[in-house]
C-alpha cells in the first residue's frame, strides 16, 4: 500500500496532466490513471517508468505492520528540538531500539530536521549508517553524506576515555569526527 498524493502534487507542480505523463512515460493514459487512483494492482515496471519520467527515485520498502513511526529519524529529531539538546540520548536510543526491532526502512528514509544542531544531525547519520551495516542494508543518501564538524566530538565527554574512543569508534562515526565507545549502541 502506498500513497500517491505525492504523484498528484508532482504532476501539479510540473504542470503535467495524466495524459502528458502517459505520453512521456510510454504508458497508456488508463495505466497512468490507474496508478494515480488505485495503485494496489499497479505493476512495478509502470511505477518505475513514471518515477524515471518524473526524475524521481522509487523505493520499495518492506514495512513491519507494528512499526512505531513516531520513532523515525525525523520524528526523534523533532522530539529533541522540543525537549532540548540534552534529551537526545533517550530519543535516539528509542529510535535504535525500534529500528532493530522492526527493521523498517521507513524509520530512516527522511533525514532529521535541518533545525537540529549539526553535531546531532551527524550523530543520527552515523547511527543510521551503523544500524544499516548491522542489518545488511544500504543506508539512505542523507545518512551517507559526510558532516563537517568544526571540532571532533567525544560523546562521553570524559577526558579519561578519549584515547579509548579514538581507537574503538566505528568508521561510521569517525568519518563525521564523532568518537564513541565500541559499545555505544549496545542496549540492555
Amino acid at each position: 500500500m502506498y500513497n500517491m498524493m505525492a504523484l498528484f502534487k508532482v504532476l501539479k507542480s510540473l504542470k503535467l496532466s495524466e495524459r502528458s505523463l502517459a505520453v512521456k512515460s510510454g504508458l497508456s493514459r488508463p495505466a497512468v490513471h490507474s496508478l494515480a487512483t488505485s495503485p494496489q494492482g499497479s505493476r512495478l515496471c509502470s511505477l518505475t517508468k513514471v518515477a524515471k519520467t518524473l526524475d524521481r527515485d522509487l523505493y520499495l520498502v518492506l514495512a513491519h505492520k507494528k512499526t512505531c513511526l513516531d520513532l523515525s529519524v525525523q520524528s526523534v529529531s523533532l522530539l529533541v528540538l522540543r525537549d532540548g539538546d540534552k534529551s537526545w540520548k533517550i530519543h535516539f536510543m528509542n529510535f535504535v531500539d525500534e529500528f532493530r526491532r522492526s527493521l523498517d526502512a521507513r524509520l530512516i528514509l527522511c533525514p532529521p530536521s535541518a533545525d537540529l544542531d549539526l553535531k546531532l544531525q551527524a550523530l543520527l547519520a552515523s547511527i543510521v549508517c551503523r544500524l544499516c551495516r548491522e542489518a545488511k542494508m544500504d543506508p539512505p543518501a542523507w545518512a551517507q553524506k559526510t558532516y563537517h564538524l568544526e571540532r571532533p566530538w567525544f560523546v562521553s565527554e570524559s577526558e579519561s576515555l578519549k584515547a579509548m574512543m579514538i581507537l574503538e569508534s566505528p568508521l561510521e562515526f569517525r568519518k563525521n569526527q564523532i568518537f564513541v565507545a565500541e559499545d555505544f549502541l549496545k542496549r540492555a
